[in-house]
């Protein structure tokens, strides 16, 4: 038998993947507003979802919201802190921004581990 919290993660995990899938999609037809919107309710539903606020930062930075999109990449460096890409996009988007001294801090911290 499956106990109920087992169960209660597997659903979790299920629609966390279901989001991000749709919200891929999303990104792919250039519908940044609803991928964005999908993956704040990955979030919702799962406030340790790296790959929801990584994907989050991404939408952010093209969208030229630099401060909001480097929140999101450092939430997904706070749940996984080993998660290099959230690193890698954290540089960018600092180099975009204007401050290639605080990227090349998170390009540094990427090249530890």
């Amino acid at each position: 038998l499956i106990s109920i919290s087992k169960f209660n993660k597997r659903t979790i995990e299920n629609i966390d993947k279901t989001f991000i899938f749709q919200a891929l999609l999303f990104i792919k037809q250039g519908k940044l507003n609803d991928a964005f919107a999908n993956l704040d309710k990955c979030t919702t539903q799962n406030y340790r979802n790296v790959s929801a606020y990584y994907y989050k930062a991404f939408i952010l930075q093209a969208q030229k919201d630099y401060s909001t999109a480097l929140d999101q990449a450092n939430l997904a460096i706070k749940y996984a802190p080993q998660f290099k890409p959230a690193y890698q996009l954290a540089a960018q988007i600092l180099q975009e921004a204007g401050d290639p001294q605080g990227a090349q801090k998170y390009i540094q911290a990427a090249n530890s581990f």
